[in-house]
């Protein structure tokens, strides 16, 4: 014990230092995973930014750094980044059809892999393989959830506002997303579909044009 004893009153006191922004602090106290991930951070002393879109990035960043060190991943970084955005897209504007089959597993893959096949240029059968390998990834580290509705398998985000950050990460790539003074205009990019439900995404957005 007197070895590690230290390393843990560094690490607390790591932690303390940067749980005192208020942002933060908040987010912590909503949110036992969150406040997980905040510590998996902190044990290897990665910084949590000073906003909620600068912690997810971090969470995120932590996830694929170190599973390309510990495992051998089948995708790369950037296909797994693009495809949870893309997932994540994908289920806020099912929102109002969650309860049918939209987050079926089945569902995801080809809505995903679509995509995978025209941004990437990969074959189909290829795009919608690793569009499932993804889906795979971000369960497996607690980013997703998965159960069973209708009997299908489903998927969720264990945290909501990890899922609205990486769609508004998607929106702001989007080549239609133009900007006017200085803030997104996203009329025609998400028209029919009730915008109550992509108001985080949006407020992310307009805090990274103000950044």
């Amino acid at each position: 014990m007197e070895m590690i004893q230290p390393d843990y009153q560094t690490n607390y006191q790591w932690f303390s230092d940067r749980i005192k922004n208020r942002d933060i602090y908040r987010l912590a106290c909503r949110s036992p995973l969150i406040l997980g991930f905040m510590v998996q951070l902190s044990l290897k002393q990665k910084e949590f930014g000073t906003n909620k879109i600068c912690l997810y990035q971090a969470i995120l960043d932590e996830w694929l750094h170190g599973s390309s060190r510990e495992n051998e991943m089948l995708l790369s970084e950037t296909e797994l980044s693009y495809g949870i955005e893309v997932i994540a897209y994908y289920m806020m504007s099912k929102a109002d059809d969650a309860v049918g089959d939209a987050y079926s597993k089945n569902k995801m893959i080809a809505y995903a892999g679509e995509f995978f096949a025209k941004e990437m240029e990969y074959p189909l059968v290829k795009a919608r393989k690793m569009a499932e390998q993804c889906l795979e990834f971000w369960l497996q580290r607690g980013i997703l959830d998965k159960g069973i509705h209708m009997g299908q398998e489903c998927f969720l985000f264990l945290h909501l506002n990890v899922g609205e950050y990486l769609a508004a990460c998607f929106l702001a790539n989007d080549p239609r997303m133009r900007e006017e003074n200085g803030f997104p205009i996203i009329i025609g990019i998400i028209s029919g579909r009730k915008l109550y439900v992509w108001r985080l995404p949006v407020r992310q957005m307009m805090l990274w044009c103000r950044n």
